[in-house]
């Protein structure tokens, strides 16, 4: 995927999740980018953790989250 549009963007403080790989591995980790727009634009970073605490806390600091379409 290439870095998503602020108009991909649905809702304010929203983040965008594209999982990298075919699926969770035995500790129940996933590899995907995350995206969220910022004074400088949309920023990402690759995260290779557990999806459901890295919602978790995005949705703690007032975030939310959103899984785009999977490709693999």
């Amino acid at each position: 995927m290439s870095m998503p549009r602020p108009t991909d963007f649905q809702i304010p403080r929203e983040h965008l999740v594209q999982f990298l790989d075919d699926g969770p591995d035995r500790m129940g980790r996933r590899q995907f980018a995350g995206y969220w727009i910022d004074h400088d634009g949309v920023r990402g970073q690759v995260w290779h953790t557990d999806p459901i605490t890295w919602t978790t806390r995005t949705e703690r600091e007032g975030g939310t989250v959103r899984i785009l379409e999977e490709t693999r």
